[in-house]
């Protein structure tokens, strides 16, 4: 997709335009906006300010798995889908993840915990099963301007002089592409 020398500059944490990020937020904007017109599926983004990319969770609400603890705190699971939307380029990865909140017995919140995405959790959109959902995160891609990154082309090696400018995702070594393009920069 991108030449060894721009994807150096993506993996040194160079936006490939001075208005990338403002990018990356309108598309997350427009594909979140198409999933939530769709009374079955729910989008939740985590911004991750520090990172190179921001975290979309594509779930159904009535798929939720409820566990009661025994200070009277309910644990609440979301499965399904999990885009990265990278901050610097115009392109996304897709794979399965969910998120999680404990609520309290008032009803609030009082912790929630994210799923990252990681090499052995991405997937084609052709992977996406139920078969609706799969439409619909298409369609809702085909909003943005951003590229849906392949599992095969993100888990080829990365150029020779990459090194992380900070962490990567997952357990070292990052060496394939998918750690040039999705860095935490906590």
């Amino acid at each position: 997709m991108y030449d060894e020398r721009t994807l150096l500059k993506i993996g040194a944490l160079e936006p490939l335009s001075a208005t990338s990020e403002d990018e990356c937020h309108e598309a997350v904007a427009r594909f979140c906006s198409a999933i939530d017109s769709h009374s079955d599926l729910r989008s939740l983004v985590d911004m991750g300010s520090y990172d190179s990319f921001v975290s979309v969770f594509v779930y159904s609400p009535a798929e939720a798995v409820r566990r009661n603890s025994e200070n009277g705190e309910v644990r609440v699971n979301y499965e399904g889908q999990l885009l990265f939307f990278h901050k610097l380029a115009p392109v996304v990865a897709l794979g399965k993840g969910g998120w999680g909140e404990s609520l309290r017995p008032d009803g609030t919140w009082s912790s929630r915990g994210y799923d990252q995405l990681d090499i052995e959790n991405l997937v084609t959109l052709e992977q996406v099963l139920p078969d609706l959902r799969r439409s619909r995160i298409a369609t809702a891609l085909e909003k943005t301007t951003f590229a849906l990154l392949s599992p095969a082309y993100l888990m080829q090696p990365a150029p020779s002089d990459f090194e992380p400018d900070e962490r990567s995702i997952g357990e070292p070594p990052w060496d394939r592409l998918f750690h040039v393009y999705f860095q935490f920069c906590d």
